[in-house]
């Protein structure tokens, strides 16, 4: 096979690490013509009877052809054929028909006599798998469901076989390998079956058979051609299965991404990245399958984990391949709904409330006023449990996700500046105008008046807007969700979520007018990565326009999440009485059932309007309404109407007043019937007008009844004139030269005596003035019933005389005791100095010589007056000497002045006690007070206080240490007077504070005089002295063109400071690289456990020398593993100037750059570059000079 020769010669030529397509390599039939071994171990076949025939590629007497009769191929035996545990087995196959024997098999390459014997190996095709081992048990194969497979490379889990099917007339790349645990099974470079294999050899004393088994009773003859067979002691690598059955990995960028339905848990949507490919063919994980489709929907039947596989074939011959474990499931979660189980009223509504989420979904949506609402309110009528399934996020993964840190946590293919100047450019800040006055005045997504990522977009498809890596765990799903609003109407933003570099989603568009935040979210499946590039990248390209900001950017973990809440609905049943008439002022009992309380409307008439059952007594025809509450709350309500007959309108006679023995005639009317009572002193009381003749004061009442049969009493009241009830005052005293009213009552005529002292003695109510007690007589006559009478009264005239204490002298704040007679109540002016001012004997202590006038009342009102005099004495004003501190065991004298005779306490250590001038010896601290009396016997009162001076606090600073040429303060206190030794090291030893500077540990002693009392002592403390750490600074090297760094290192200490610190990756770390790019002197600052520090430098030189260490590689893979994959000058050392291009086998110049640090990725306009051989160019100016270096490389996919 020609094509596969020169595969085998042309992979050397850009060998890769994972692919090497000779290693282990110990028979190789690529039947170029014949069918003999190239791998160069000689196994060449004995015995072939195949036909040669054209390969897959059309290539004639390129592969053989077999007759599925007797034709076969046989190699003999030998050790390169026995590998041990491991091994790969390679064909291209195409099948022209299937064996019809017996168990139907097919064999292509078998060493070994029996099927699954321990050493052998093979691989065959059949209904095996497919039939679940039951191949046998049948005469006639299923040729519609035939599978390849080998020892061990499945399991029951596989029964059913795999698709596709073997199809005749297909070439098929089939590829067996086992590494001592696993088995595999590739077709066409995807690996359809596996199986155990611990414990599988592959060593026998078999020969080699290809087309047949060396069986008579089972020859499982092959029908149809064969080319490029090879065994390797070794499993063979995806990437080397890839290579021989010319899959190229593609590179396409291709991913997918999954939304499980909120609604429908079991049905996923798969979102492929996906522009054009040949062909398409999704594997679910359970057993289904799909082709043709880039985004098909699934329904899963069970929850539970599914590898999902999708394979990908492109023009250009490349295959991919993405596997993915997706979880199908939904999470129980008691926190979703935050409304909790409650019950509410008929008629009435609730609001449910829950977290937010990314989707979701209520079920049932009965009673709901929007579905769509997270929140929505229920209306029910009746008792419902509802679901809320909701697509929900774990914790966020993004570090500055809400752009609060400012510019930190993420990078951005934009520029950072502020203000804004033209296109490509951010800023994290709180106002768009204040960066761009042109913008709109929008806030942030959190709170309003927060930070947020403000955008001025360029035309320049795919760059990152912004960017930031995670760790991520496979196989989980992530929501990867922002918040954007537009800040200029022209050109809203479009942008799309990328993940390692694979666009995922859908366009993310600003939403119009400005300002308006719109969230976007997609989600993806991990797969077997473990961090995660994630980005945010421009598709606008359109000029002018594309102004947006970015706000609450999250990446995490997403699930299925569902909760419940129980809605339960309360309708109480009150019931009262049916509706009844009453006659007014008439009432009804109602009684109502139904409810825990009740509320009548109206009140009016309602002996309780809060009660079951009140009394109900309206005025008019009423419409009652009773609304009941139940326990819970929840009402209901009824009515009952009460119509109302007027009662009767009674005229009737007045009231009267008879003599007695006299009679009166009564009358009502507004009735049909009457009825009166007391009955015994009327002629008829059941007419309208009987006679009364009462013997007493009598009031008739009268019942009226009319048509209606309604009733109302009224009353007559017929009353006796009683004989008069002749009255006079009573006796009254009045004071002298006073008057008083005398007064009648009873009569008609009055004629009072004697008439002297009287203004009218014809008059009910004379007034009366005597000068001395008189006695009135008064005649009444009452003309009505023609009664007299006379009556008698006495007025009695009082006189007091009021007298209180002699003048009198006292002292200062002393008192007197007064004492008044005369009269039964007193009032005394002024009041200020007196215990009261309203008693016959309050004490009296004025302030200064004070004259009090007392007014005595009798008990008839009379007043008269006194006066007493009370001369004050000042109290003697003190002199003394002042509050004094002494030293203990020593003495002071006392003074006072200011009196005649003094008085000192307490006496016991004092010389004197009754002198103005004692000597006081106190042994603690003493008040002493003087009473001091003057020549009017008055007193004062003072003190003098004597304290003791305490013995002084004398203290010294704790021991301490320092580094050594380092000073510390000592500090003593307690004295006023300090002498410090030793005093070499001290900068000043008569201090209380000297600054203590020693070269070695020391003990100093201070001593401390207090010169008040003499108090001297002596203290000391020690100042220990630590070394410093011995720092040792060194290089790894000198800089030269190819090495444009070095490797310090310090030693001695446990943290470091380098300076200068701008040529350092790191100048806080012990081993910096250091890269300057002239001379340098590092200097390293070590400080040790003790804080103490040290010093030490090297210099790095930079030499011209080894100027030919300029290399290039000779390779690289463009395939997106993270290897080798961007083509770039490596080692130069410091380059000052550069030129380099890149060209194809056509000359033309495909890469081109300046900058040291660009690289080439493969690609040419957009376009992915063919494998092949590629120059270039480098001019460069280095530190050492210029460089020129021309040569070729080659580009593997």
């Amino acid at each position: 096979m020609r094509q596969a020769l020169f595969l085998l010669l042309f992979i050397p030529n850009f060998l890769l690490a994972q692919v090497n397509l000779n290693q282990g390599l110990v028979a190789y039939y690529p039947f170029s013509g014949n069918a003999n071994d190239a791998s160069g171990n000689n196994n060449n076949p004995v015995f072939n009877n195949a036909t040669l025939a054209a390969d897959r590629l059309g290539n004639p007497n390129s592969a053989y052809s077999f007759n599925g009769v007797d034709n076969y191929i046989r190699i003999p035996n030998s050790p390169s054929l026995n590998p041990t545990n491991q091994i790969s087995i390679c064909a291209w196959v195409k099948v022209a028909g299937f064996y019809q024997g017996k168990c139907h098999g097919n064999n292509i390459v078998m060493k070994g006599d029996a099927d699954y014997l321990q050493g052998n190996y093979m691989i065959r095709f059949d209904d095996n798998i497919y039939t679940s081992m039951q191949n046998c048990a049948t005469s006639i194969p299923d040729v519609n469901h035939e599978n390849f497979f080998g020892i061990n490379s499945y399991s029951a889990s596989s029964f059913g076989g795999y698709t596709p099917f073997i199809q005749p007339g297909e070439w098929y790349s089939v590829v067996y390998t086992c590494d001592g645990t696993t088995a595999k099974l590739y077709v066409n470079c995807q690996l359809r079956t596996s199986g155990p294999a611990s414990g599988v050899t592959f060593s026998n004393s078999y020969d080699l058979f290809l087309g047949r088994l060396n069986d008579s009773q089972y020859p499982y003859w092959f029908n149809g051609a064969m080319d490029e067979v090879r065994i390797y002691n070794r499993p063979l690598n995806i990437d080397e299965v890839k290579a021989y059955g010319n899959c190229v990995a593609c590179s396409t960028q291709s991913d997918f991404s999954i939304q499980q339905d909120a609604c429908n848990r079991l049905s996923v949507s798969f979102l492929s990245n996906l522009n054009t490919y040949n062909s398409i063919e999704w594997e679910f994980g359970d057993g289904n399958t799909i082709t043709g489709v880039s985004n098909p929907s699934h329904l899963y039947n069970n929850y539970g984990n599914y590898p999902v596989k999708l394979i990908l074939n492109h023009d250009n011959n490349c295959s991919d391949t993405i596997l993915k474990t997706i979880s199908v499931g939904v999470q129980n979660d008691n926190q979703l709904i935050l409304t909790k189980d409650t019950t509410i009223c008929f008629g009435s509504s609730k609001q449910l409330l829950t977290k937010p989420s990314l989707s979701f979904c209520w079920s049932p949506s009965s009673f709901l006023n929007d579905s769509n609402s997270a929140n929505p309110v229920t209306s029910t009528q009746q008792d419902i449990t509802y679901y809320y399934t909701a697509v929900a996020s774990g914790a966020n993964l993004i570090v500055n996700g809400d752009f609060n840190g400012g510019n930190n946590g993420f990078s951005s293919g934009y520029n950072y500046a502020n203000p804004n100047v033209t296109e490509g450019e951010y800023f994290v800040g709180t106002s768009p105008q204040a960066w761009n006055s042109a913008l709109s005045n929008c806030g942030d997504h959190t709170t309003g008046n927060g930070k947020m990522m403000l955008v001025n977009g360029s035309p320049v498809p795919d760059v990152k807007v912004w960017t930031e890596t995670v760790l991520v765990t496979p196989n989980t799903n992530y929501a990867f969700s922002t918040w954007i609003q537009a800040l200029w109407p022209p050109n809203p933003a479009q942008l799309q979520f990328s993940i390692n570099g694979k666009d995922i989603g859908t366009l993310i568009t600003a939403s119009l007018p400005t300002c308006t935040l719109t969230q976007f979210y997609t989600t993806w499946n991990s797969g077997n990565n473990t961090s995660a590039t994630i980005s945010i990248v421009n598709k606008n390209t359109e000029i002018q326009g594309n102004d947006f900001a970015l706000d609450d950017i999250s990446f995490a973990p997403v699930f299925i999440k569902r909760d419940s809440v129980i809605i339960r609905v309360d309708k109480p049943m009150v019931k009262t009485n049916n509706d009844t008439s009453i006659c007014s002022s008439g009432q009804v009992q109602l009684n109502t059932t139904g409810a825990a309380s009740y509320a009548w409307t109206p009140t009016a008439g309602l002996t309780n309007s809060n009660i079951a059952n009140p009394v109900s007594s309206p005025n008019s025809t009423t419409q009652y309404i009773v609304t009941g509450t139940a326990l819970n709350g929840c009402t209901a309500k009824d009515t009952v109407n009460i119509n109302v007959y007027p009662s009767p309108i009674i005229t009737k006679s007045n009231d009267v007043v008879i003599c007695s023995n006299s009679s009166a005639q009564l009358f009502a009317s507004g009735g049909v019937s009457y009825s009166w009572s007391p009955s015994g002193s009327l002629n008829n009381p059941s007419i309208s007008n009987p006679v009364a003749t009462p013997m007493s004061n009598t009031t008739y009442y009268v019942t009226v009844t009319d048509a209606n049969t309604c009733k109302k009493t009224d009353s007559i009241r017929v009353a006796i004139r009683l004989d008069p009830v002749f009255t006079i005052s009573s006796p009254v005293n009045i004071c002298q030269n006073n008057s008083t009213q005398l007064n009648a009552n009873g009569g008609h005529l009055y004629l009072c005596q004697p008439a002297s002292s009287l203004n009218n003695p014809t008059i009910a109510s004379p007034t009366a003035s005597p000068q001395a007690t008189t006695t009135y007589s008064v005649r009444i006559t009452d003309t009505v019933c023609n009664n007299t009478s006379t009556l008698f009264t006495m007025v009695t005239v009082d006189n007091p005389i009021v007298k209180t204490n002699k003048d009198t002298s006292i002292c200062s704040v002393d008192q007197v005791q007064l004492n008044t007679t005369g009269a039964s109540i007193y009032a005394w002016t002024p009041s200020s100095g007196l215990s009261s001012a309203n008693i016959a004997n309050p004490v009296a202590s004025p302030g200064s010589t004070t004259q009090y006038v007392v007014t005595g009342t009798t008990v008839n009102g009379c007043t008269a007056k006194d006066t007493v005099n009370i001369n004050v004495y000042p109290k003697p004003v003190i002199a003394k000497s002042s509050d004094v501190v002494i030293c203990k065991n020593s003495s002071v004298q006392l003074f006072a002045s200011g009196g005649v005779v003094y008085s000192w306490t307490p006496s016991t250590s004092l010389s004197n006690a009754s002198i103005s001038n004692p000597v006081a010896a106190p042994v603690s601290n003493t008040t002493y007070y003087v009473t001091v009396t003057d020549v009017n016997s008055c007193k004062n009162k003072d003190s003098i206080r004597v304290g003791i001076r305490p013995d002084p606090v004398f203290s010294v600073s704790n021991s301490t240490s320092v580094c050594q040429n380092n000073s510390i303060q000592l500090i003593a206190a307690g004295g006023n007077i300090y002498s410090w030794q030793p005093a070499n090291s001290l900068n000043d030893p008569t201090v209380a504070n000297p600054t203590s500077t020693p070269q070695a540990t020391t003990n100093y002693s201070v001593q401390i005089t207090d010169t008040v009392c003499n108090n001297t002592s002596t203290l000391s403390t020690t100042v220990t002295v630590m070394p410093l750490p011995l720092v040792r600074a060194s290089k790894s090297n000198d800089l030269d063109c190819s090495a444009d760094f070095s490797q310090l290192n310090a030693t001695g200490a446990t943290k470091y400071a380098w300076a200068p610190a701008n040529t350092l990756n790191n100048s806080q770390i012990a081993n910096p690289i250091a890269r300057p790019i002239t001379q340098t002197l590092y200097i390293v600052k070590g400080t040790d456990p003790n804080g103490c520090v040290n010093y030490d430098s090297v210099t790095v030189n930079i030499t011209g020398l080894n100027k030919s260490g300029y290399f290039m590689p000779s390779a690289f893979t463009p395939n997106n593993d993270g290897k080798n994959d961007c083509y770039r000058i490596r080692y130069w050392g410091v380059i000052e100037d550069l030129d380099f291009g890149i060209y194809n086998r056509w000359g033309e110049r495909i890469f081109h750059t300046k900058n040291p640090s660009a690289c080439w990725d493969g690609t040419y306009k957009g376009e992915k570059q063919n494998p092949g051989v590629y120059v270039y160019l480098i001019t460069a100016k280095t530190s050492c000079g210029k460089v020129f270096k021309k040569g070729t490389f080659a580009l593997i996919r």
